[in-house]
Order: structure tokens, then C-alpha cells, then sequence
């Protein structure tokens, strides 16, 4: 389906260092046939901002803590991929919501914005499409 007549890109208001979060029509419409919401993305990128924070914090510095080193770990892939313009993946551990996004870093290296490529619950099916001539 051609999701730009239903859907226009949208800006909504981020969490945290995010100051945005867009969301795509053919983003929109895969959220609304899964029953995600925009408070579940926030909910999500702020668990993700947590352990961005973490992991910036603990810089090179060896941790022994296996929590703190995949912290540790998680941030430098996730700075390497917003350099360069790579998705990064995130599964929020209390919510259950995946999160696919690209993340715009401000100058002073930290997150100013999440365009969502994709947001699903974890563990459920991946609903059925409408079929045409469907609403």
C-alpha cells in the first residue's frame, strides 16, 4: 500500500538529549498495524539514552562488571553507526518494544534526533497486512 496518501512524515517531540523523532508514513502505518505508539518510542528511547549515557560515561576505561563492559561496548558501535549514517537496533528490556533508528548527533557529539525505521513488540507475530481495497 502506498502509505503517503494516509500518512505524512511526521516531527514529534523527543526524550532527553533527542530533541525530534520522526517517524516515516510507511514507519506510521507498520506502528499502527502492530499497536505501537508514539509514548512506547519515547519510553524506549529513553532506556536507550540510559545506557548511551552509561556507556559515554565509562569512556576506555576498563570495567570488570560484564554489564558496564556491554554497556561500554553497545556505545561505541552506536557512535561508530550514527557517524556513519548506519541504523542502530535497541531492544528496551522493559518494555519489549525493538527499536530500529538512525540517530543525528549534535555538535558536541551527543543524540539530537531518532528517525524510526522500524518499532515492533518483541516476541509477538508481525500482524497480516490489510489486503487491497482494504481500510
Amino acid at each position: 500500500p502506498d502509505e503517503r496518501k494516509v500518512y505524512d512524515t511526521l516531527a514529534v517531540a523527543g526524550v532527553g538529549s533527542i530533541q525530534r523523532v520522526i517517524l516515516v508514513p510507511h514507519t506510521q502505518h507498520r506502528m499502527d498495524l502492530r499497536g505501537v505508539v508514539v509514548n512506547d518510542l519515547r519510553l524506549a528511547l529513553r532506556e536507550w539514552l540510559k545506557l548511551w549515557e552509561q556507556g559515554k560515561s565509562l569512556g576506555k576505561q576498563e570495567v570488570r562488571k560484564p554489564a558496564l563492559r556491554e554497556a561500554q561496548a553497545l556505545y561505541g558501535q552506536w557512535q561508530e553507526a550514527a557517524k556513519r549514517g548506519l541504523p542502530v537496533e535497541f531492544l528496551d528490556p522493559k518494555t519489549h518494544v525493538f527499536l530500529v533508528f538512525l540517530v543525528s548527533l549534535g555538535s558536541g557529539g551527543e543524540p539530537r534526533e531518532a528517525k524510526i525505521v522500524t518499532a515492533y513488540w518483541k516476541g509477538l507475530q508481525d500482524p497480516r497486512p490489510p489486503g487491497s481495497g482494504a481500510c
